[in-house]
């Protein structure tokens, strides 16, 4: 085989790139209603994320906090603040 010859896989690359870079503009419409429906599910997918990235970082806290706060149960202050002759 000679060195000038392309592969296949070069080749379909090629037509890729000349399909990507020649195509013409679609010319089409969005109206409101389907940008509507588009920007409520980009807020959607952007609400979740941060509210997963939320629960992410809250979830030590409140475990930090509840073992926080079985530590000072009542019994244990009462009895650290009560004198015993």
């Amino acid at each position: 085989m000679s060195k000038n010859r392309m592969s296949s896989s070069e080749a379909a690359i090629g037509v890729c790139l000349l399909v990507l870079f020649c195509s013409f503009p679609a010319l089409a419409y969005v109206g409101p209603g389907p940008g509507l429906s588009m920007l409520g599910s980009l807020f959607a997918l952007l609400g979740s994320v941060l509210a997963a990235l939320f629960m992410v970082v809250l979830w030590p806290l409140r475990v930090y906090y509840k073992r926080w706060k079985t530590k000072r149960t009542p019994a244990n202050i009462s009895e650290k603040t009560t004198e015993t002759p």
